[in-house]
């Protein structure tokens, strides 16, 4: 067994001690990424949600048919595509990222 090092650079982002109460989804707004299961777990948790999405054209039909109307909800706040300089804020202030993908687990250790 070893280290699997995350390959991200060690000053790019910064620890909060004291993080606000709210959870995050950071990501494209693709039913894989199952931003609708975020904000599922995020209501049954009481917990507010902010999501920083990116919505591409070819996205659009699924955001405005599957995700638009649940975020009509006081929990839940949809902040639109961030850049990488506003990152640090919006995930150094959260309590929790939610990242609820529905794809088999990109990186696997060992054998089935």
């Amino acid at each position: 067994m070893g280290n699997i090092y995350h390959g991200l650079p060690i000053d790019l982002y910064a620890a909060n001690l004291k993080p606000d109460t709210y959870l995050a989804f950071l990501g494209r707004m693709s039913p894989e990424k199952r931003v609708d299961r975020a904000i599922k777990i995020a209501k049954a948790a009481g917990r507010r949600l902010k999501i920083a999405a990116k919505i591409d054209p070819t996205e659009q039909d699924y955001f405005d048919r599957a995700i638009k109307h649940l975020l009509d909800d006081p929990l839940v706040e949809f902040v639109g595509e961030i850049g990488q300089d506003e990152k640090q804020e919006f995930l150094g202030k959260t309590a929790a990222l939610l990242f609820p993908i529905d794809w088999p687990e990109p990186l696997r250790l060992g054998s089935d």
